[in-house]
């Protein structure tokens, strides 16, 4: 596999700005301002995609997402990500476990170097993690909102 010299920047951007702090809608922003063509867009203008509903995407969070995760931008060829699933004559596909997927390392040129990647992991990592513990406070913070909420019994005075 031959790392296309047009998107090759882009990634490499979207890993540095990661490390530099910045989320995924913001990675998403800042491309959508500069009108960087999304994946699907970019497939579209070549002409390697003929779905029109691909001609004006857009970045999103999630594609911001995924190609922080994918593990291709390491030089790995990663197989086995989806998978077919046949229930009562109908064949549906779904995402297949990851210890389930084909991993063949070094089978191209990285884009993105061991360090830069582990590094956009961590902070996904903690961001989730920080995400995560506030989801326990919002509750708690609930609890007692509602425990304070609660009407009281007034006493008529006399």
């Amino acid at each position: 596999m031959v790392s296309n010299p047009e998107t090759a920047p882009i990634i490499q951007e979207i890993f540095s700005l990661r490390l530099q702090g910045v989320g995924y809608t913001g990675i998403a922003r800042l491309l959508n301002g500069r009108s960087v063509p999304s994946p699907g867009a970019y497939l579209y203008q070549c002409g390697l995609s003929k779905q029109k509903k691909y001609r004006d995407a857009i970045w999103a969070a999630w594609n911001i997402k995924e190609i922080l995760r994918d593990e291709v931008y390491l030089g790995h060829l990663v197989q086995g990500k989806r998978t077919n699933v046949a229930y009562k004559q109908s064949r549906k596909e779904r995402n297949a476990p990851e210890d389930e997927w084909r991993i063949f390392r070094n089978a191209h040129e990285p884009l993105i170097d061991e360090d830069t990647f582990a590094a956009a992991q961590r902070i996904t990592a903690e961001n989730r993690q920080v995400y995560e513990e506030s989801l326990g406070k919002a509750d708690d913070l609930k609890l007692s909102l509602i425990h304070i909420s609660e009407p009281t019994r007034r006493t008529p005075i006399s």
